[in-house]
């Protein structure tokens, strides 16, 4: 398999990081609230807990 721009991992710095996955959870309950069917909702509302954990544990570990 070769390396192609989409499979390189994204690096951030804290802050920006912390504002990726603040958006990204917003996003997915956004979604939830929109969605037609429960699987989707299920799923959305599923990443944005996700979203929301790494969240947590990225504001533990950063400094203030």
């Amino acid at each position: 398999m070769t390396d192609t721009p989409s499979e390189t991992p994204v690096f951030r710095s804290g802050p920006e990081e912390l504002a990726y996955l603040r958006r990204r959870a917003e996003e997915h309950r956004q979604s939830a609230e929109k969605a037609a069917d429960m699987g989707s909702r299920a799923i959305h509302l599923r990443l944005e807990q996700l979203y929301r954990e790494q969240l947590g544990l990225l504001e533990i570990v950063l400094p203030d």
